[in-house]
């Protein structure tokens, strides 16, 4: 059976985010939709430092730039805001 949607999670380097960015490029269009349910560039303690948010600009290019294929995504740092005490690892 064929799912409709694939639910994908990253949590990477910088280093990975920017060789990542066209991760999403040759990806079959004919297959399953994609849901990136969690994603992060985890580098700085207690937040992200800037090389962390490069990371994270350039992953997202990707996503977007395949906004055909990729039909939601989730930065993972955010769930901290919708539960209290959910700050498990740094950073978020």
């Amino acid at each position: 059976m064929k799912p409709d949607v694939l639910d994908e999670h990253f949590y990477m380097s910088a280093e990975k985010s920017f060789s990542m960015a066209n991760y999403y490029d040759t990806r079959d269009r004919n297959g399953p939709k994609i849901f990136v349910g969690e994603w992060a560039t985890r580098e700085g303690d207690p937040t992200p430092n800037l090389q962390a948010a490069l990371g994270d600009a350039a992953w997202l290019t990707g996503l977007e730039r395949n906004s055909d294929l990729i039909i939601m995504e989730s930065y993972a740092p955010l769930f901290v805001n919708v539960n209290a005490g959910g700050m498990q690892w740094a950073p978020d």
